[in-house]
């Protein structure tokens, strides 16, 4: 594994570069493949499997999306390559069931496997789900309350969303944000345009969006949309 600084340095690289991308995800191809066979608990060649190409566009994903300030980016990688694998599982396995396919033993290997998935991914998911609570209360927020101050409308939703990720997307206001649990309103009401109580009304759900959008809770990310 190689040191975490070296890491970084190579993803954002690779972000930036077309060719240093490619030479990327081609030198991590046995890890895609190792996190492929994990998940389908069967071996993938690197070199020749139907779910290579998505764990590799996966993989990229990862890079995109990756933000040296949150955290490692191979559990990311691992998490991305995994969602989108068990996603496919589900299309096939909901097409071989509409089929009526029941006789082709591939389809009933897919229907296995997805159901085995979907027994772990749930248990993963309440895990997930109870970590995300406890953070919640260290804000002094539980799920009654962010029920209660989720804006009802589509507009202020997509608006606290925004704001949300505008936080995330600055490594200073972020890191301002977590030390001192507290929304830089000013900040906010410049950028966006509105008035100090429209974000004091989004305060819960900005700050729950906030933490949402940390990579280990990237299982729970449809909960915000």
């Amino acid at each position: 594994m190689e040191h975490l600084d070296v890491m970084n340095e190579k993803v954002n690289e690779a972000k930036l570069n077309k060719d240093v991308l490619n030479e990327f995800v081609e030198a991590y191809k046995p890890f895609i493949a190792t996190e492929i066979s994990k998940t389908l608990k069967s071996y993938v060649d690197p070199q020749n499997n139907e779910y290579m190409t998505m764990g590799m566009m996966a993989f990229i994903e990862a890079i995109k999306c990756y933000d040296d300030e949150k955290g490692a980016f191979i559990p990311l990688a691992k998490k991305v390559i995994r969602n989108r694998v068990i996603d496919e599982i589900r299309i096939n396995a909901r097409s071989n069931l509409d089929c009526e396919n029941v006789d082709d033993p591939m389809a009933v290997q897919e229907l296995s496997i997805s159901k085995y998935i979907l027994s772990v991914e749930q248990a993963e998911r309440k895990q997930v789900i109870n970590e995300y609570r406890n953070e919640l209360i260290e804000w002094d927020i539980d799920f009654w309350l962010l029920a209660e101050k989720s804006p009802k409308s589509k507009k202020n939703k997509t608006l606290y969303k925004r704001m949300a990720q505008y936080i995330v997307e600055s490594p200073i206001l972020y890191k301002q944000v977590i030390e001192t649990k507290r929304l830089p309103i000013a900040t906010l009401v410049n950028e966006f345009q509105v008035n100090s109580k429209k974000v004091d009304r989004g305060r819960v759900f900005i700050i729950a969006c906030i933490i949402l959008m940390e990579p280990k809770y990237i299982m729970l990310s449809d909960y915000i949309n």
